[in-house]
C-alpha cells in the first residue's frame, strides 16, 4: 500500500508554478472517463483563489484514435478560454477540426498555445493542458527545461 501512496505520475494532475503564480495544471486525460475526473478538479469552488472560469485557459490537443469529441464535450464548460493545438505526433487531430465543433482558438504550435493561454489568464490564473499524453509531455519538457523526444 505504501508503494501506491508514494507513486508519482508526472503529467497526471501535476501542478507546476513559480512562486504560486503562472499555475499550469498538466493532466494527460486522454479519454472521456479521465476528462470527467479532470472536470471535477476544475470546479472553481475547489480551485482556491481561482474564482471564475474566466481565470482558466484550456490547452487541448488529441490524437485521432481517441474520442476527442466526447472529451471536449465534458471539458468545454470548464474554462473561459480554449486553445486548440496539434500534439507533436503524426496522427494528431487537426486543431481546426476541433475549432469547427467547439468555441476556441487554434494555435500553430504547442509553444504558441501555451503563451496565448497564459496571456489570457495572467499570472494568477491557471492554464490546463490536456487531451493527449504527447501534448502534456511536450509542455512539461518546455516548462521544466527538460530534453524532449522527437515528434513521433
Amino acid at each position: 500500500l505504501k508503494g501506491i501512496e508514494n507513486t508519482v505520475w508526472p503529467g497526471r494532475n501535476e501542478l507546476l508554478h513559480r512562486n504560486n503564480q503562472d499555475l499550469t495544471l498538466l493532466d494527460c486525460a486522454h479519454n472521456p472517463d479521465a476528462t470527467v475526473a479532470l472536470s471535477h478538479v476544475l470546479d472553481p469552488s475547489l480551485l482556491g483563489e481561482i474564482e471564475s472560469r474566466r481565470e482558466v485557459a484550456l490547452v487541448f490537443g488529441a490524437v485521432k484514435r481517441k474520442n476527442w469529441r466526447a472529451m471536449m464535450r465534458r471539458l468545454e464548460s470548464t474554462a473561459g478560454h480554449k486553445e486548440f493545438v496539434a500534439p507533436p505526433v503524426a496522427d494528431a487531430v487537426d486543431p481546426h477540426e476541433i475549432a469547427e465543433r467547439f468555441t476556441g482558438d487554434v494555435a500553430g504550435s504547442v509553444a504558441e498555445a501555451l503563451t496565448r493561454a497564459r496571456s489570457l489568464v495572467g499570472p494568477r490564473g491557471v492554464v490546463v493542458v490536456t487531451g493527449s499524453t504527447y501534448l502534456v509531455g511536450a509542455v512539461r519538457s518546455m516548462l521544466l527545461g527538460l530534453p524532449s523526444d522527437s515528434p513521433v
